[in-house]
């Protein structure tokens, strides 16, 4: 998979999350993901898209491996630093969908729930697709 990077979030989130705030939103709650779920400590993020699909989500920079940890299905296991964006992408995608449709934003509910349907299209790809559904499962 050719991985694209670009630098500005903003750029590439806003249309999709309809305002600036909501992609604030989104790269903490991706950020809580990393620490909720690994041992990540902090480092520099890019946001991507994977040459072929639609989609964007983030990853931490570097060739470091993450720890992941899921106690809600007794995941445990490895993941390399795309693998672990992807992970933490989709995580935050699900966490703003309940915080929309608990406020009762439907159209950007459904925007979101698109955004993670063409990142899950990446994962069930990915080289580390299989370790990834497990620790979504």
């Amino acid at each position: 998979m050719k991985i694209n990077t670009y630098s500005n979030i903003f750029d590439r989130l806003a249309a999709v999350l309809l305002a600036p705030q909501n992609v604030m939103a989104y790269e903490q709650m991706i950020y809580k993901e990393a620490r909720r779920y690994s041992d990540y400590t902090g480092g520099i993020w890019k946001i991507a898209t994977v040459e072929g699909y639609e989609g964007q989500f983030m990853y931490p920079l570097g060739d470091d491996k993450y720890k992941v940890t899921v106690n809600a299905n007794g995941y445990e296991g490895e993941m390399s630093n795309v693998a672990f964006g992807l992970f933490c992408s989709i995580c935050a995608y699900e966490d703003l969908m309940d915080i929309a449709h608990e406020q009762n934003l439907d159209s950007l509910a459904l925007r979101l729930k698109r955004e993670f349907d063409k990142i899950m299209n990446i994962i069930y790809d990915h080289e580390e697709g299989v370790e990834l559904v497990r620790a979504l499962d």
